[in-house]
């Protein structure tokens, strides 16, 4: 079993490699175990010496942290946690994708980013307290 350590966007994610096959592997972050579809690449093309060589480019990884649900401008809880530090209160502006708030969840802590642009109208939660999946934590006008 392979393991990485990976921090992205501030998050950090501990990933088992746990089985591969020619068409899956079973992978395991932070202790919640997915099957990942493996697609096969098309066959590299053939170089000649003539061809200049590139050096490889880095994947781009995306985010993985919690979604966020909205409806009528209110964002819910992806996940129970506590609400560790409040961003932005009310009557401040923000851009998609701006952290909002701090959550901790499972001993890591997840930025709850806006899932559109716009002034936080509402903050239904304080910092310290807790929220269960699908709580209000606030509410956001474009």
């Amino acid at each position: 079993m392979t393991e990485y350590h990976f921090e992205i966007d501030g998050s950090s994610y501990r990933v088992k490699i746990k089985e591969t096959r020619p068409d899956h592997a079973t992978v395991e972050v932070n202790g919640t175990e997915y099957r990942v579809e493996i697609e096969r690449a098309a066959a590299a093309p053939v170089r000649t010496a003539s061809t200049p060589s590139l050096p490889p480019i880095a994947p781009r990884i995306a985010s993985a942290g919690p979604r966020v649900a909205m409806a009528d401008g209110i964002v819910r809880a992806p996940l129970p946690g506590v609400i560790l530090k409040v961003i932005h209160k009310p009557g401040e502006a923000v851009e998609v994708d701006e952290p909002v708030l701090v959550l901790e969840a499972m001993k890591m802590e997840n930025e709850i980013r806006a899932p559109i642009a716009g002034t936080i109208a509402e903050l239904f939660v304080v910092e310290g307290g807790s929220v269960n999946t699908g709580d209000a934590l606030f509410r956001i006008n474009p």
